[in-house]
């Protein structure tokens, strides 16, 4: 089936995860559409768990905060993470891609509204390298073995 015949409705796209979850190779099937319409579920998810990572972080540092609840979102959400990662690089990914390091970026407290949006993709992919390189290092709990993300 080709996925690319099939449209953007949150139902078709949960058939589509579904339908990926067992056969990951049948990512390169969809369609820019359906990309966006997944990086936008994600994003959507994504601001929504670091509202409430920073509301409740107490004295941890915001982009510990920030790191551990995109990990766990990212567990959680594995084959729609592991869907956009493939499909990485797409042109027509690049506005949602930067719009998910801005959030990061800002959220974490590492850039602020005034910054130009080509230095808040910056710090967010500096962030967003270092939160993968560390991925192993957060549990469930979200307990981070380094204090400090960014230097």
């Amino acid at each position: 089936m080709n996925w690319d015949s099939h449209g953007t409705s949150h139902v078709v796209l949960n058939e589509l995860l579904a339908r990926l979850t067992v056969r990951t190779q049948d990512a390169e099937s969809v369609s820019d559409d359906q990309m966006q319409a997944l990086f936008h579920r994600w994003n959507t998810a994504l601001a929504a768990r670091l509202d409430n990572a920073i509301e409740f972080a107490g004295a941890q540092p915001w982009s510990v905060a920030v790191a551990s609840a995109r990990v766990q979102l990212a567990e959680e959400y594995r084959v729609l993470r592991q869907t956009l990662d493939k499909g990485s690089g797409r042109q027509t990914l690049k506005a949602a891609e930067e719009r998910e390091l801005c959030m990061l970026a800002l959220s974490a407290g590492l850039a602020q509204l005034g910054d130009s949006r080509s230095e808040m993709v910056r710090v967010g992919r500096i962030l967003l390298d270092q939160i993968r390189s560390t991925e192993f290092a957060l549990t469930r709990e979200a307990t981070p073995v380094r204090s400090e993300l960014v230097g």
